[in-house]
């Protein structure tokens, strides 16, 4: 006869064995002896033996972990993403403590003006494919790691308060969160997508911020809001550039993120306090409208420039909400409007800090001293 050997649990060991076939687990221990007619095994013949036999039980046991996942094309901030690879099945993606690994040289922001579209909440706001699978069996949730960034720090969307920072030199730095959402056709066959969510904008040069082509009449739920934090010592201009086929002007409401929208927001990300200009309207741009939804949207701004035809509504979007900012000159030819409520807790308070007496245009900008005079005409 031929030696046969099987695999029983030892519960003393708490461990697999490979034991001759007349043996059984919870019972006394046996001797392992060949059979009459075949010679014993050998030790190397016996490990082999055992070794794929636990490795067959292992592998039975326990399913298949899928390792980290290095995504190796490019991504563009602003929306869209390039040599995306595809697997089979979502059980090769990363789930749990596993990552999809970046590095900070495959990002880039073609354009930062359209932020106000970037700052929705994680689920909604997404840049473009990260990797595409043929069959869907459980959504690969793993973390976002992202090395290299250009303050010599790494992101990791399982850290509370982790945010990636990308740099646009001399205009700003932009922090966000990220993560990952299903794209599922209903054909088995999708792709997983790479989110992002801006929570603030630190200001480093000029920034041009992009309004929305709506009615003012629409739900203020429709208008093209900015939630992000503004802070630094850079200039921002909000302008309009819409097509032909859009009517009037630009709208953008200015307000603060909504109750669990950011749920690990930080201290930074609270409230606007840039220290910079701050022009509405711009050169060969359409007039456009700024909506307080907040106080100090403007932050602690040292000039506000209204140009002709454009206009700030203090006074959130109803104009009868009791507002406040702080301005440390006004300029421009545009309109400012501090509400229509009939008792004074319905209108906005605007506050003139201004270092000058004189009239006109006295902007001086040196030696440790800037002030600018009102040349409203």
């Amino acid at each position: 006869m031929n030696a046969i050997y099987k695999v029983i649990w030892n519960d003393a060991l708490r461990i697999y064995q490979v034991v001759n076939e007349m043996c059984r687990s919870r019972r006394k221990a046996c001797s392992v002896k060949c059979v009459h007619g075949s010679p014993a095994p050998t030790l190397r013949r016996t490990a082999y033996i055992a070794g794929s036999a636990l490795a067959f039980f292992a592998a039975s046991m326990h399913p298949a972990w899928a390792a980290d996942y290095t995504f190796k094309g490019s991504v563009d901030l602003a929306g869209g993403s390039y040599g995306v690879e595809s697997v089979a099945d979502t059980s090769e993606l990363p789930s749990g403590d596993e990552a999809y690994r970046f590095t900070y040289d495959q990002f880039s922001f073609s354009n930062a003006s359209g932020i106000a579209s970037f700052d929705d909440s994680l689920n909604s706001s997404k840049v473009g494919d990260l990797v595409h699978f043929e069959q869907f069996t459980t959504f690969p949730n793993g973390r976002i790691e992202v090395t290299g960034l250009p303050d010599g720090s790494s992101y990791d969307s399982s850290v509370a308060g982790s945010r990636f920072l990308y740099r646009s030199e001399n205009v700003a730095d932009f922090y966000f969160k990220l993560g990952t959402s299903a794209n599922l056709p209903g054909t088995g066959a999708g792709s997983i997508l790479l989110n992002r969510q801006l929570t603030r904008v630190n200001l480093l040069g000029n920034l041009s911020v992009e309004a929305g082509a709506q009615s003012p009449n629409a739900s203020v739920d429709n208008w093209t809001d900015l939630s992000a934090a503004l802070t630094g010592g850079g200039n921002i201009n909000f302008v309009f550039n819409g097509t032909e086929a859009d009517v009037g002007m630009g709208y953008l409401y200015l307000n603060n993120f909504g109750e669990n929208e950011v749920p690990d927001l930080l201290e930074d990300e609270k409230a606007s306090i840039y220290t910079g200009q701050t022009q509405v309207g711009g050169d060969g741009a359409k007039a456009v409208t700024v909506v307080f939804g907040k106080d100090n949207a403007f932050g602690y701004t040292s000039n506000l420039n209204v140009r002709a035809d454009s206009e700030v509504w203090f006074a959130d979007w109803q104009k009868n909400v009791h507002h406040e900012q702080t301005v440390g000159g006004l300029q421009g030819e545009g309109l400012l409007d501090f509400g229509v409520g009939e008792a004074v807790d319905q209108a906005a308070e605007v506050t003139l800090a201004q270092q000058s007496d004189d009239v006109g245009n006295v902007y001086v900008d040196g030696a440790g001293e800037s002030f600018i005079g009102i040349d409203n005409v």
